[in-house]
């Protein structure tokens, strides 16, 4: 991902919204991404050459955990909804962190289906 972007680019990771702790996605949409993420999630990231699958859900401690190994020394939750966690990972450069480009964008494949349809509803 980090090359990628620019040198003082920012990656911003939309991601379902998960907790750090089993107990803390036990509700009804919970339920609903642990189904997703086991069917869809973890199957797709062991067929990668990290294949990190980090788990049915992974909450902000592993995603900082990831984003932090790499090249990206800031890490921040940016924005949350009832369903869905919005981070931000920026590399560490000299000058400090800091950019006014237009971040890239990833998002997890589950909100990608729903995007895409609401694209081509905007088309009718």
């Amino acid at each position: 991902m980090r090359r990628s972007l620019k040198p003082d680019g920012t990656w911003m990771i939309v991601e379902p919204y998960a907790g750090d702790h089993l107990e803390d996605n036990l509700n009804p949409v919970g339920r609903i991404f642990y189904s997703a993420s086991t069917t869809i999630c973890v199957p797709a990231s062991k067929g990668q050459e990290l294949g990190v699958a980090l788990g049915a859900q992974a909450g902000e401690t592993r995603m900082r955990e990831v984003g932090t190994s790499g090249d990206f020394s800031h890490f921040r939750r940016a924005a949350e909804t009832p369903f869905n966690l919005v981070f931000e990972a920026r590399p560490w450069h000299k000058g400090g962190i800091g950019s006014r480009q237009r971040p890239f964008v990833l998002v997890a494949p589950r909100l990608l289906g729903e995007l895409l349809l609401q694209g081509q509803e905007e088309k009718k």
